[in-house]
């Protein structure tokens, strides 16, 4: 399991409802989680900020570049 996958089952989120709050479709955030595609700056942002309302101390940078 990928840290993206991993950060939203934490925050108890199915993909469609990841997808929804990033105003993706399903098939492309899925293809973004499994490293099929890239997240681009504003999505990692966004997914950031609903994970940090968990985890205040998470960044971009730790889930997505390290």
């Amino acid at each position: 399991m990928n840290k993206v996958s991993a950060y939203r089952k934490s925050m108890n989120m199915n993909q469609s409802q990841m997808a929804k709050y990033l105003d993706l479709s399903l098939d492309a955030y899925s293809r973004k989680e499994r490293g099929l595609s890239e997240f681009k700056k504003s999505e990692m942002e966004k997914f950031t900020k609903v994970v940090s309302t968990k985890d205040p101390t998470i960044t971009v940078e730790s889930i997505f570049f390290n």
